[in-house]
C-alpha cells in the first residue's frame, strides 16, 4: 500500500464512484481494463503519469496533495531501504530461476563478501548478484569478474527478479 494510492482510493470512495464508473469518466472504452489499472494503483501506488494526471483531474485532487503523498511514500521507502539486512548472493540458475546463497559468517564484510561472490560465480560458471543491502548490489560474471553495480530506487529494485 502507498500513501498516494490510499489517498486516491479514499477520494474515489468519498465521491461514491465505483471503479467502473471512474474508468468510464477517464474515457476508457474497456471498463474492465480501466478499473483494473485504477485498482492496481490504489493497492500498490504504481501508475503511469498520464493516468495519474487524469485521475487527479477527475477526482479534483490538487498537485500539492499529490506531492505530499509522494513524499510520504518516499520517506517510507527510505526507511525500508536503509534498514540493515544480512548480505547474500543470488545465483542465476536459468532464465527466471534464481537461488539465494547465504554468506558464511567470515564473509559478511563487503570485501570478503565480494571475494565469496566472485569465487561462487567462477565455480558455478554463472552470473551472480551480491546483495549487500536493500539498496546496493554488485554483479559478477561467469568468470568471477565484477561486471556492474546497481543502486535501488523506489521504482527499480537492485536484486534479480524472483528473489
Amino acid at each position: 500500500m502507498s500513501h498516494l494510492g490510499v489517498f486516491f482510493r479514499k477520494r474515489r470512495v468519498e465521491r461514491k464512484l465505483a471503479l467502473g464508473q471512474l474508468a468510464r469518466d477517464l474515457g476508457y472504452t474497456n471498463l474492465s481494463r480501466g478499473a483494473n489499472r485504477i485498482q492496481a494503483f490504489e493497492g500498490g501506488g504504481k501508475i503511469m503519469p498520464d493516468l495519474l494526471a487524469k485521475l487527479a483531474e477527475v477526482l479534483e485532487i490538487d498537485p500539492d496533495e499529490i506531492r505530499q503523498r509522494v513524499a510520504e511514500d518516499y520517506r517510507d521507502w527510505l526507511a525500508w531501504a536503509n534498514a540493515p539486512v544480512r548480505p547474500s548472493v543470488v545465483v542465476r540458475i536459468m532464465a527466471a530461476v534464481y537461488q539465494r546463497v547465504e554468506l558464511p559468517e567470515e564473509a559478511l564484510e563487503p570485501e570478503a563478501a565480494g571475494a565469496f561472490a566472485s569465487q561462487l560465480a567462477l565455480e558455478r560458471k554463472s552470473r551472480v548478484c551480491l546483495v549487500l543491502s536493500r539498496r546496493v548490489s554488485v554483479w559478477f560474471d561467469a568468470t568471477g569478474r565484477e561486471c556492474g553495480r546497481t543502486e535501488a530506487t523506489p521504482e527499480m529494485p537492485c536484486e534479480p527478479n524472483g528473489t
